[in-house]
């Protein structure tokens, strides 16, 4: 018959198997990472933020910081096996296609109204009136120089035209977003293209033809580039807040 077999009694048995047990808590607990929380990070910044400005009189570490990052990225994008450049060619590629004439429009009609160098009002017939911004490009503002000679090239090019529009987006003040085409080209690149508008970089920014119209259109000081000093919309409005 097979005997169970029993632990020998001795005094602080019990003890050592506890407190191995412990021990080997205490190291699972050291062994765990340290995490930082937002809140130390928040408070580390504000921290560093305030003694930078008390020796230097600016904070800067943000923008280093930025640049330094930026810089990395940039260097990887660069690079020919790069993911990020692979994807940045079929956007490119996007791009491209998007300046060719489409078979077929999203909107069809006659531009009855004009309201800037990038704005204008299409009539589809049985009563339906759209308010399309042209998209990737950006025109001068109301208060800017050159506001009248872009609306006044836009009204020029297809005032009274029947035009077809391809929609990308709706933006913020709930105007459409599209390539308005006449006649096989597309109105948005002859804008930038004869330098009454710039090319619009946040929302088109991998449209190689539209930058290289704006080029082209600087290098010639065609129509705003014949100012000095032609100030982009974007930043015209942040330099007036």
């Amino acid at each position: 018959m097979r005997r169970s077999r029993k632990w020998p009694s001795r005094p602080g048995s019990t003890y050592v198997i506890r407190n191995r047990c412990s021990i080997s808590k205490r190291k699972q607990k050291t062994a765990a990472p340290r995490l930082i929380t937002p809140l130390k990070v928040a408070v580390l910044a504000a921290v560093f933020s305030i003694y930078q400005y008390a020796t230097t009189g600016k904070i800067s570490w943000i923008t280093t910081v930025y640049e330094s990052v930026e810089s990395r990225v940039s260097g990887y994008a660069s690079r020919p096996d790069a993911g990020w450049r692979k994807a940045a060619d079929a956007i490119e590629d996007l791009g491209a296609t998007r300046e060719a004439v489409p078979t077929r429009f999203d909107i069809t009609g006659k531009v009855v109204r004009v309201v800037d160098g990038d704005t204008l009002h299409v009539f589809e017939g049985e009563g339906v009136q759209t308010r399309i911004h042209l998209y990737g490009i950006d025109a001068p503002e109301t208060d800017q120089p050159y506001y009248n000679g872009a609306r006044d090239a836009l009204a020029l090019m297809v005032a009274g035209e029947s035009v077809g529009v391809t929609v990308v987006d709706t933006d913020w003040t709930e105007r459409t977003v599209g390539t308005v085409y006449l006649d096989g080209k597309s109105i948005n690149l002859e804008m930038v293209r004869a330098g009454h508008a710039w090319w619009y970089r946040k929302q088109a920014q991998y449209d190689r033809p539209l930058q290289e119209a704006e080029r082209q259109a600087s290098l010639q000081k065609l129509g705003l580039w014949g100012n000095a000093d032609p100030v982009p919309p974007w930043d015209w409005k942040r330099g007036k807040r």
